[in-house]
């Protein structure tokens, strides 16, 4: 486990329930430009302003299947310091993921760049992560939709609560995925750079954590946004998580990077 502390297997269910009930948003570790655009967010004092008139404004909205289709992660472009958290989260009676996202409290302010932000959204029971599913995401004056592939032999029932090592999934992005680990809420991992070293196999590396500083020993979900090139359309990518308290670490990035639009 990355970061200081250790947490039993009680403290790991409150906290994963807690993050549940509250779907709890995630600060994005590496900043990638070009990932999500088209967002109706006004990075000024309030991240997210509901345009004048009130009209909605379509987003555009990029997900990951993560921790064997418990949770998936959200993409959506904004302020990086004020990341959307998630209010609610339900099953249309079409079978489509209904996910409403909040703004940050109105008095937090909010810097004045556009970042893509990870927001970490439980699934609902009943959801079969090895089927396709769309999701509908709305906001306060903003919209948006995506379709993200089932993962055959994906299954919630797999997630190891106890353990929660690294996951990753494909986005609909060409070669972007999302990696989420669990650790210390103040020493997240510093992403440096991802490349492929084998036809199958991408490492990541972060930067060497610094001894001097502390880590609360708490257990938060972090995530990463990374990008390697040459495994379009390719699944069982092996993924190798290197540097900052990861020792080669050794996992498959869920499904396989198919993107709707062709590149170029």
């Amino acid at each position: 486990m990355l970061g200081g502390g250790t947490t039993n297997g009680a403290d790991v269910t409150r906290r994963i329930a807690s993050w549940g009930a509250g779907a709890a948003a995630l600060t994005l570790t590496a900043a990638l430009a070009g990932c999500a655009t088209g967002t109706s967010v006004d990075p000024g004092s309030n991240g997210q302003e509901v345009p004048d008139g009130g009209n909605e404004q379509q987003i555009l909205v990029d997900a990951a299947w993560l921790e064997s289709g418990r949770s998936i992660g959200l993409i959506t472009e904004g302020s990086s310091s004020c990341v959307p958290t998630t209010d609610e989260v339900t099953v249309t009676d079409a079978g489509a993921l209904a996910v409403v996202l909040a703004d940050p409290a109105e008095d937090e302010p909010c810097t004045r760049d556009m970042a893509p932000r990870i927001t970490l959204v439980a699934v609902p029971d009943g959801v079969d992560p090895q089927d396709d599913l769309t999701i509908d995401v709305s906001g306060p004056g903003y919209e948006g939709a995506v379709t993200i592939n089932g993962v055959p032999g994906l299954s919630p029932d797999d997630a190891d609560e106890t353990q929660l090592p690294p996951t990753a999934g494909w986005t609909q992005q060409d070669g972007q995925f999302i990696i989420l680990s669990y650790g210390s809420s103040t020493c997240e991992p510093v992403f440096e750079g991802a490349e492929t070293t084998a036809e199958s196999e991408i490492t990541v590396t972060f930067a060497d954590l610094d001894e001097t500083t502390p880590c609360t020993a708490d257990l938060a979900p972090r995530t990463t946004l990374a990008f390697a090139d040459g495994h379009r359309d390719q699944p069982d990518v092996d993924l190798v998580l290197t540097g900052g308290g990861f020792d080669d670490v050794t996992l498959k990035i869920y499904g396989a990077n198919w993107s709707p639009i062709p590149p170029g």
